[in-house]
């Protein structure tokens, strides 16, 4: 999938949500995810491991890849059957119990360690999104939503928010739940025309709160329908114009902007509240689900415009730091466990990546004077904010934000959470199948999906092909013999 990341000036700083989309990739890479395993940390991080959380990551170890610590007797790497820390001793599928019926807590250290090892592995660029465009724009609140959030930023009617987009592409591995994620990838909608005519869409679930008030709250996703209308190149024009003009959706962005034909996007939200989250057929908190259309409505709020191109690409855009933890008053993340890993992961990349002090890069900073606790470390370049303290002290009192927190529905959520890594259910296939349908009804988008994959799968080995063929069966027992014949004949 390829997301486009967006950051909000706010008042209190920069708010992050990605918004997925795609680009064609192979099976062929995706099936035998041990012999990429370099690649395989760029997926989780980017919410594209089966749509689950990187808890998971030993699942793609079972097959008996693993790797142990070299002894005076032993070569560097050797073959395992189980997964280990990198002290030695074995993982559990399962999380730990303590974890089952709570949140995601910081005492499972299989996924720290794995997620702050993974966040040096690389310098310096990106760890993920490493290639991308980017823009300045600005947010415009075209309809009053203020029954359902206190942030600022959206009221009143036609208040304007200075915004920072980034686009980016990243990669993808297969995990029958995601087959729903895999059959968008491999459709044409898998290749956009270009940055202007892709939609975006926050996948994550969030809560909006008023915190100021009673503590009540919904939970959202947010959607970005492009106004210059959505538009797709087929695999083959794909593949011909990644060979002509690699960087074409770069500068059809950029070239855009500055003769003035301004690309802009009208942004949706979804409303559930708690007790509709709890009616929902499908678990809100589970990334490789949607929530259909008919049953959770599009409510339109605003429109997001691209007008400003960036004079240094490195200053303003490679230095741009993300963080889907890092939200303006009124938002909250929700119990996805995806998202509550990225929570940790994105800022403790930028650290790494740009330094402890990467908050006070001009394009980071806030716009509003801020008052923490962080001193010191490499590039405190901003004074270091004086003599003021670096704890809560008695002759320098400080004022904290009086808020109200709603808990009656964390009961229920604890437990849908857990659900999520549960076996593969019939469900995890439905709407794969009504996307299916769905390419039915436009002109040879079917024969292009079938076509789309089997020239990737045709040279992945046997067994792997098998499996392809079974997943795609569950879902569709004619797309599944699509799939087979074409596949079959091109690889023969």
């Amino acid at each position: 999938m390829g997301p486009f990341t967006i950051g909000v000036f706010d008042g209190a700083g920069l708010v992050a949500c990605d918004c997925q989309s795609s680009v064609i990739g192979s099976l062929r890479d995706i099936s035998e995810p041990w012999r990429y395993w370099n690649d395989l940390p760029v997926a989780i991080s980017t919410l594209t491991i089966a749509g689950h959380t990187a808890l998971k990551l030993w699942e793609l170890w079972e097959s008996g890849y693993g790797a142990v610590a070299p002894g005076p007797d032993k070569p560097k790497t050797q073959s395992c059957k189980h997964q280990r820390t990198h002290q030695g001793p074995n993982i559990s599928r399962q999380w730990p119990p303590e974890a089952c019926n709570g949140p995601l807590l910081l005492q499972d250290f299989h996924l720290i360690d794995l997620l702050a090892h993974f966040d040096r592995e690389r310098i310096p660029e990106r760890v993920v999104h490493a290639k991308g465009a980017g823009a300045y724009g600005e947010f415009v609140v075209t309809h009053d939503i203020s029954e359902l959030t206190s942030i600022n930023m959206l009221s009143p009617v036609g208040k304007k928010t200075p915004v920072a987009v980034r686009f980016s592409t990243d990669y993808l591995t297969t995990h029958h739940e995601s087959i729903h994620q895999v059959m968008h990838l491999f459709s044409d909608r898998g290749t956009p025309f270009s940055y202007r005519h892709m939609n975006g869409y926050s996948g994550h679930c969030f809560k909006w709160i008023k915190p100021e008030y009673d503590g009540s709250y919904v939970y959202v996703k947010i959607h970005l329908k492009t106004d210059q209308g959505s538009k797709t190149f087929t695999n083959e024009k794909a593949t011909k114009m990644a060979a002509e003009d690699p960087d074409w959706c770069t500068k059809d962005l950029y070239e855009s902007i500055e003769i003035g034909n301004y690309p802009s996007w009208t942004v949706y939200v979804q409303v559930l509240t708690p007790g509709q989250a709890e009616g929902l057929k499908w678990n809100i908190f589970d990334l490789t689900k949607v929530w259909p259309h008919k049953d959770v409505p599009l409510k339109p709020f605003g429109k997001v415009t691209l007008n400003k191109n960036v004079e240094n690409y490195f200053a303003e855009m490679e230095q741009l730091a993300f963080s889907p933890s890092h939200l303006v008053p009124g938002v909250e993340p929700s119990a996805d466990p995806v998202l509550q890993a990225r929570l940790f992961s994105y800022p403790d990349t930028q650290r790494h990546r740009l330094g402890a002090n990467y908050q006070q890069i001009p394009v980071n900073a806030p716009l509003r004077v801020c008052n923490p606790f962080q001193r010191d470390g490499a590039m405190a370049v901003t004074g270091n904010y004086g003599a003021m303290p670096n704890y809560p002290s008695s002759y320098e009192p400080l004022a904290y934000r009086s808020v109200h927190v709603a808990t009656s529905h964390e009961q229920w959520t604890a437990r849908v959470v857990h659900d999520i890594f549960g076996q593969i259910k019939p469900e995890d296939y439905q709407q794969a199948n009504e996307l299916w349908h769905v390419l039915g009804r436009e002109p040879g988008q079917q024969q292009n999906f079938v076509h789309n994959v089997a020239s990737h799968l045709c040279a992945a080995k046997r067994e792997v092909r098998f499996r392809a063929y079974e997943m795609f069966s569950r879902a569709n027992q004619h797309l599944g013999r699509l799939v087979r014949d074409e596949t079959e004949k091109l690889s023969k």
